[in-house]
């Protein structure tokens, strides 16, 4: 598994899907860092040029930064809904990355909605929940942590959500 930085064109989620879709074969995790910047979670090598580097998965006891782009959700009557407010969000957040091996020490979190244009003719646009979470988490258990590096941390992994990615020391 390595984590790809590409330069993109546009910021538009819909046609960054549509890019990485085409040019990454299998499974990945993506997320917009930058106006112009994809980081790429792949197990396959793209067919594009990009910057290679491997995941880092911080060793068990350290303390790392990370920071996650994720759209935290709740199901209300069967329905997928955003959850309302910043205390709900922490909360999801400390809870799935538990359930990855972390332990939160501080967590900042900052909102915003990613807007969708739909594929099919004549369904009108919809929008996303979008959280930004940056703080600094305890390795409890390496293991678990590097086996869930692969996987999305909550839904809307093809609109650039639930990558999660550590500061290397």
């Amino acid at each position: 598994m390595l984590d790809y930085v590409i330069k993109s064109k546009t910021a538009e989620t819909n046609k960054v899907h549509g890019i990485i879709e085409d040019n990454f074969p299998g499974p990945v995790l993506w997320c917009l860092i930058a106006e112009d910047l994809v980081a790429v979670r792949a197990s396959d090598p793209p067919h594009l040029h990009h910057v290679v580097r491997d995941v880092y998965v911080p060793p068990r006891g350290a303390v790392a930064e990370f920071t996650l782009v994720a759209s935290p959700q709740r199901r209300v009557k069967g329905h997928r809904m955003p959850l309302p407010g910043d205390d709900a969000r922490v909360a999801w957040v400390i809870r799935r990355l538990a359930e990855r091996g972390l332990d939160v020490l501080d967590v900042r979190v900052s909102n915003g909605e990613t807007f969708i244009n739909r594929r099919k003719e004549g369904a009108g646009p919809f929008t996303i929940p979008r959280c930004i979470f940056k703080g600094e988490a305890r390795v409890r258990d390496h293991d678990v942590l590097a086996e869930s590096m692969a996987f999305p941390v909550g839904r809307g992994r093809a609109y650039g959500m639930g990558m999660l990615m550590f500061k290397k020391p």
